[in-house]
């Protein structure tokens, strides 16, 4: 019998009475089917779609030999400034969950008789794959559109949409114009008296990477990676000049620029309100002359009967009109501050999101450096290039936690040995001694805060920010590990920074009991923590996607690693001894006895002695860090300027005519 196939976002969507010929596909992946539904779970599809394939891996290999087809690195470069190497980071993760859908619709057609689909409108990635499946499938494929799709009343006028126009509310909003006029003009001090110093170290920061951590002073909100190494350059020839990315002149931000440790730092609104040009956005010709050439090219990417080629390019050219047009537009206004600064040399992390300004400095002939975040491991794009054309903009240096990571770059990336130092790890210079997990009144402490009870085993979970891993490898591999029953287990999920809400978890664990009529474990969501003082209170760390592995590993929490999923183990972790592998409930109590117990601890011990070793140089990082970059910046004079020639990664030294037009 011909069957329709019918994803809906949520269980209440689902009739009371079943509908014949009618296969129904709940796609909230927290949801839990019960005992004899007819209904399918998509998390229970995943794991069997998904079982043995490592994605992650999958898209990055699939994607760089799409490119290696195509001239789409030059085709997509405007003033020297590729979208291929920005938007090659979003479309890893784009080409993942494409790869993941593809598989479940696989799975769920594979019997051949689904004649028709029906999906949620709120499932627009679901919907694109069907509609490719389907037509090679010649099957009917229908989008139920969603409520918030029925209207157009969001865009209408409404009575009172005007009214701001009055001039008693022009009244009230003026002493906001006037307080962000005097905030400004503070701004604008600062910035000209910061200019009128010797040249400096400009340090570019994010307060979206600020992070709790606990020192001798107590906690504080901090940037882990660049506030070590801005303390250690304090009072230098390269006293650091802090830009905050994204920054602004309103709330926290502004509360950060007039504290104390903030007397250096400007707000990156600059960029808009004090270097911008009108012919900054003189740049669409430019773009949509990227946009044919792109258009252009026809390689597939063929996976199974499907091609995606037109796809990734497709996507790849919205990106060429939003993202690149966006750095584009910036890019001078970030030539003209480093200009009026005129920095010594650039800091930064996640530089491989952030290439305009690796660009601008490049074209200015200032010096970069970059400090690695989170981990580098063996699929992440930021990182592993295949080749390095021109329009591939590196650092001069790159300072990263081990030799593991040293060789990666050097060996299966595309990085020269003089472009890479091994510095350690700034974040362990903030955790103090002795080391958390011997400080038994900490421990105790925060059990006392998270509401632990006596004799319940603390297991924290950590979470990743990247959608993608959460829906298609860390929810599943989490509902496999939680359908089970927990006796004496308290459950502390650790939101990632960049993670908003913890809802889903809620929902994962209490929709698991609820649909097996036993009571949830005790749960707990925490984010503004200090992460080490939590994993020296836990009893274990159970991890997948996570960088929190590496940093259990570090403060010796015996780790979990949730192994459902093929591409969540990023560093070998279960191959070094430093976490052992978890793929139910069952083996997650019985490793959770084992993590307590003392057998086995000199093996643990030695393996972790090992990879720690790997991974991080031990030793203050921040200072070698700050070494290295006044030895490399100072001349020998004491004063700034570069100390050995600088080039730009392709045999150039940075001096003569700019790499990128004025």
């Amino acid at each position: 019998m011909a069957l329709q196939l019918v994803f809906v976002t949520a269980a209440d969507r689902v009739p009371a009475e079943p509908i014949d010929g009618q296969r129904f596909v709940v796609t909230d992946e927290t949801w839990t089917a019960p005992e004899g539904s007819d209904v399918l779970a998509l998390r229970d599809l995943i794991v069997q779609a998904l079982s043995g394939r490592d994605l992650l891996a999958e898209s990055m290999t699939r994607l760089d030999a799409w490119a290696a087809g195509t001239d789409v690195i030059e085709a997509s470069t405007v003033d020297g400034l590729s979208a291929w190497y920005h938007r090659r980071l979003h479309l890893w993760r784009w080409l993942h969950e494409r790869l993941a859908w593809l598989a479940i619709l696989d799975l769920l057609l594979a019997g051949g008789e689904i004649a028709s689909i029906d999906i949620d409108g709120d499932e627009p990635v679901l919907a694109e794959m069907a509609r490719v499946v389907a037509a090679a499938r010649n099957i009917k494929v229908e989008i139920v559109p969603t409520a918030a799709g029925l209207g157009s009343m969001g865009s209408q006028w409404a009575p009172g949409a005007a009214a701001d126009r009055r001039p008693a509310a022009r009244l009230r909003r003026l002493p906001d114009r006037v307080r962000s006029a005097i905030r400004r003009a503070r701004v604008d001090r600062r910035l000209r008296r910061l200019a009128a110093e010797p040249s400096r170290l400009l340090v570019l920061a994010s307060p979206g990477d600020r992070q709790v951590i606990t020192t001798r002073d107590g906690p504080s909100e901090r940037n882990a990676f660049l506030d070590p190494v801005i303390d250690a350059l304090t009072g230098s020839a390269l006293e650091p000049i802090v830009l905050e990315l994204g920054g602004s002149t309103d709330g926290a931000d502004w509360a950060r620029l007039i504290a104390p440790a903030g007397a250096r730092t400007i707000p990156g609104e600059l960029l808009a309100t004090r270097f911008s040009r009108p012919g900054d956005l003189e740049t669409r010709a430019k773009v949509e002359a990227a946009v044919e050439r792109v258009g252009a090219i026809s390689a597939p990417m063929l996976v199974g009967q499907v091609d995606l080629g037109p796809l990734v390019k497709a996507e790849l050219v919205r990106g060429i009109r939003g993202a690149l047009a966006g750095r584009l537009r910036d890019l001078p206004r970030m030539r003209r501050l480093l200009r009026r600064l005129h920095p010594v040399g650039i800091l930064l992390v996640n530089e491989y999101g952030r290439p305009e300004w690796l660009a601008a400095a490049r074209a200015e002939r200032i010096p970069s450096a970059a400090v690695q975040h989170g981990i580098i491991h063996r699929d992440h794009v930021g990182y592993r290039f295949p080749d390095r054309p021109n329009q591939l903009i590196l650092p001069n240096r790159t300072y990263v936690f081990g030799d593991d990571e040293a060789r990666l770059l050097t060996g299966a990336s595309v990085y020269r040995p003089d472009e890479v130092v091994v510095a350690g790890s700034p974040r362990l210079d903030l955790v103090p001694g002795p080391a958390l997990q011997e400080r038994v009144e900490g421990r105790d402490a925060v059990r006392r805060e998270l509401g632990v009870a006596d004799g319940d085993r603390l297991v924290v979970v950590s979470t990743t920010a990247a959608a993608v891993l959460t829906r298609f490898g860390v929810i599943p591999a989490l509902g496999r590990l939680f359908d089970h029953p927990l006796p004496n287990v308290h459950l502390v999920v650790k939101l990632h920074p960049a993670e908003m809400d913890g809802s889903r978890y809620e929902r994962l664990i209490g929709g698991i009991a609820a649909a097996r009529g036993r009571p949830a474990p005790p749960l707990t969501i925490v984010k503004a923590i200090d992460l080490y003082r939590l994993l020296a209170a836990a009893d274990a760390h159970l991890g997948s996607y996570s960088t929190v592995l590496t940093e259990a590993t570090v403060i010796g929490t015996p780790n979990l690693l949730a192994a459902a999923d093929a591409g969540g183990d990023l560093l070998g972790y279960a191959a070094a001894g430093v976490a052992r592998p978890v793929n139910d409930g069952a083996d997650l109590l019985r490793e959770l006895d084992a993590a307590v117990a003392v057998g086995g601890a000199e093996t643990t011990a030695a393996a972790r002695a090992a990879f720690v070793g790997a991974h991080f140089r031990p030793g203050p990082a921040a200072q070698r860090i700050a070494a290295d970059l006044r030895a490399w910046l100072v001349g020998p004079d004491g004063r700034p300027g570069v100390a050995s020639p600088v080039g730009d990664g392709h045999g150039n030294e940075l001096v003569g005519e700019d790499l990128i037009p004025r």
